[in-house]
């Protein structure tokens, strides 16, 4: 167990409030609210458009939303605290991986980044997900490019897992091996905010939906 989950639980471990994003003249996000306890996965569903990954980006700082607020472990999430981003496990929707670098290598530079000593983890998660980590990113899959990122988001032990389409590019077995592990993952104490469109993954493993139109 990290440090970070040997802490005293935060209730909830996300609060989102009256959350806003303008893009000019364009309304991507309106008062959005929403809590993520935990140990509780919430799916997060709607259109494309509606504002799943403009949410996820403005938690992760990447993006200054317009207006509203959002906690994470009972701090802000919209002052890119590196405290609060290390509680937190990150899975984009199109992730963005270093080409040149084998999948051990990249994991190995996140870890260090981190400043945390992932090794156990990624060992454990690419053997359940039969990732070669000593293949070059470039030359893999799109889905052994997906199963890397979703080593990347939760081999440091979070609190709180964002992700976006987890599952897209994998093929059955392994959607179902990362079923088993986000399962096991709020077993653990953990948050998980789940944007997908298959709804049929939302409808296994969600205990709450928050739907955006």
């Amino acid at each position: 167990m990290s440090a970070l989950r040997a802490l005293p639980p935060a209730k909830p471990v996300l609060d989102v409030n009256n959350l806003t994003k303008w893009y000019g003249r364009t309304h991507a996000l309106d008062a959005l609210s929403l809590t993520v306890e935990p140990g509780e996965i919430v799916g997060f569903v709607g259109p494309n458009g509606a504002g799943k990954s403009t949410t996820l980006r403005i938690l992760m700082g990447l993006v200054a939303p317009s207006g509203g607020t959002a906690e994470i472990l009972g701090r802000s999430a919209l002052n890119g605290s590196p405290w609060v981003r290390s509680a937190v496990g990150y899975l984009p929707g199109s992730p963005a991986l270093y080409p040149r670098l084998t999948s051990r290598e990249c994991l190995h530079f996140l870890q260090r980044v981190r400043g945390v000593d992932c090794n156990a983890r990624v060992t454990e998660l690419a053997a359940r997900l039969e990732v070669d980590l000593d293949k070059h990113i470039h030359d893999l899959s799109r889905g052994n490019k997906q199963k890397t990122a979703f080593i990347a988001a939760l081999m440091h032990s979070p609190r709180l897992l964002l992700l976006d389409e987890p599952t897209s590019g994998l093929d059955p077995l392994v959607q179902r091996e990362v079923e088993r592990v986000l399962r096991e993952e709020a077993a653990d104490g953990v948050g998980i905010l789940l944007s997908s469109h298959v709804l049929s993954e939302v409808e296994a493993l969600a205990d709450r939906v928050v739907m955006l139109h």
